[in-house]
């Protein structure tokens, strides 16, 4: 199994949790260097948190994907500007379709909260 595609599995478990937490174990049936992965994805962009708890003297973790990189991220429904407001993207000073690569600071999944 390659990297791209052990990557993109743990992406999709996390993407199909919708913002809830994620056990390590399921991560880890994906990839056996999923450490590793998720640092891939959190160089890409992926703001991924994790938790950890003591459960019995055994440590148990989580984990969950908060936000996704802007270039990915489906754009939320917004009222249409006015045509007299609306100019093309390069009319701004931006070349369409270009991304700042930053995170969403929005959450990715709304109604969750850190606490869920």
């Amino acid at each position: 199994m390659n990297t791209k595609s052990q990557r993109d599995r743990i992406l999709g478990l996390l993407v199909s949790a919708r913002g809830g937490w994620v056990s390590l174990p399921e991560i880890a049936a994906l990839a056996c260097q999923y450490n590793a992965r998720l640092w891939e994805l959190r160089r890409l962009g992926f703001r991924i948190e994790n938790r950890i708890r003591d459960v019995g003297g055994v440590r148990h973790s989580w984990f969950r994907l908060c936000a996704a990189p802007e270039r990915l991220a489906i754009p939320r429904p917004c009222a249409r500007p006015a045509v007299s407001d609306r100019r093309p993207a390069t009319a701004q000073g931006k070349s369409i379709g270009a991304s700042s690569g930053r995170a969403v600071q929005e959450p990715l999944f709304p109604g969750r909260h850190v606490d869920d």
